[in-house]
């Protein structure tokens, strides 16, 4: 039985350790045979890193590593192409300098040669596309393209700086087209085109894309296919049916939607861990509480118990900017909520919880918020209406 890759997020090291890889290769090819410059948005802990060193494994010709996966058997062309590779999200919680230093301290040490030093962060990124492109088409992946405005979200005017710079440092790569083979980008959020991505125009954004709703996340087939073994292991160790084990796990981790298609998901992170400790929890919420999502919520004084009342317009997940956030879709880009139905005639979307996990978790934050209370403090008070309640049957 294979090692389930928890917090893995290298595909070299998770190929290398001989951990569990539910094959996902077949979209990686279709997008690299269907064009050439994307975007997708999905949460926090689904897989956007992974499937980004995917990508840079490919593209470095590192065929060793995908012996048996569906790539492997497929009329891909295998070559090495120059690569960069940025994930922002080392660069978000800078100190001492600015994001713009940091980018350009980073940029500099993927040169290949020693180049002039420039004090502009799209210069410097220009020139590095120029100097790799002698060894053939680059590659750009960029991974978490917008944790340096949401990190800044509550200061609107550095939030907004960032912005600029990152519209500025995006740009380049429209420019310099000719020399770029492949481009993917992946974040959380979709700020509007006329904000960060005005100067990125060309890119594909699949993140709504019926043909890879499934791409990231766990779909019921591959739970079935990947991990049957660990289900059993899980069902013997606590007496539970497989039928009904299936069931509680679906109704805890499953539920993400993300087209108008009707697949659903499992968050991978919380099914990972589940599998591993045989228990139940709220595994996914407990690696990063949403401070400023909770409090948007107060300051806009929007009403949660309502919002599985209310539909969105499509356009409304790409409609935002840092200064008019639409709480909903943000609450859906960050996989609170999620698509419970779609209405084709005036393409409209009722959000609503994805799972249990996310339903309880999120609704004790909201009571802590609007209670002034600590988390503990609504678990305890929680416990005691319980037993109350349960002693009055």
């Amino acid at each position: 039985m294979k090692l389930l890759p928890i917090g893995i997020q290298s595909f070299e090291k998770l190929i290398e350790m001989n951990c569990l890889y539910v094959d996902k290769t077949k979209y990686l090819y279709n997008l690299i045979k269907s064009g050439t410059t994307y975007f997708l948005s999905r949460p926090r802990r689904f897989g956007k890193s992974l499937t980004v060193s995917t990508l840079e494994a490919i593209f470095l010709n590192r065929r060793e590593l995908f012996k048996g996966l569906w790539i492997d058997q497929s009329d891909y062309v295998w070559k090495k192409y120059p690569v960069i590779k940025l994930d922002m999200s080392s660069f978000s919680k800078y100190t001492g300098n600015t994001l713009e230093e940091v980018l350009i301290e980073h940029l500099l040490s993927l040169y290949p040669g020693e180049y002039k030093f420039s004090k502009l962060v799209d210069i410097v990124f220009a020139k590095l596309i120029e100097a790799l492109s002698k060894e053939g088409p680059v590659v750009i992946l960029i991974d978490e393209y917008d944790r340096p405005i949401l990190d800044q979200i509550k200061d609107k005017n550095k939030a907004d700086e960032n912005r600029e710079l990152l519209k500025s440092f995006y740009s380049v790569m429209k420019t310099l087209d000719a020399k770029i083979k492949f481009v993917f980008l992946t974040g959380v959020t979709k700020f509007s085109k006329v904000s960060i991505f005005s100067g990125l125009n060309n890119l594909n954004d699949i993140t709504m894309d019926e043909k890879y709703s499934g791409m990231l996340g766990y779909t019921d087939d591959e739970l079935s296919k990947y991990f049957s073994e660990h289900i059993s292991n899980f069902s013997a160790k606590k007496s539970i049916s497989i039928e009904k084990l299936r069931e509680d796990i679906r109704c805890w981790y499953n539920g993400f939607r993300f087209s108008s298609d009707k697949t659903t998901v499992y968050n991978p992170f919380s099914t990972l861990l589940l599998l591993n400790k045989n228990e139940f929890n709220n595994y996914w919420f407990e690696t990063g509480t949403p401070n400023f999502l909770v409090e948007l919520i107060k300051e806009k004084e929007y009403n949660l118990l309502e919002a599985e009342e209310k539909t969105v317009e499509a356009d409304s997940f790409s409609s935002f900017t840092v200064s008019d956030i639409s709480i909903y879709s943000l609450l859906y880009q960050t996989g609170y909520f999620t698509i419970k139905e779609y209405f084709p005639e005036d393409r409209r979307y009722r959000l609503g919880y994805p799972n249990k996990e996310i339903e309880i978790a999120f609704s004790k934050h909201i009571i802590a918020l609007y209670s002034q209370k600590s988390i503990d403090d609504v678990d305890s008070d929680a416990g005691r209406i319980h037993s109350a309640l349960v002693s009055l049957n």
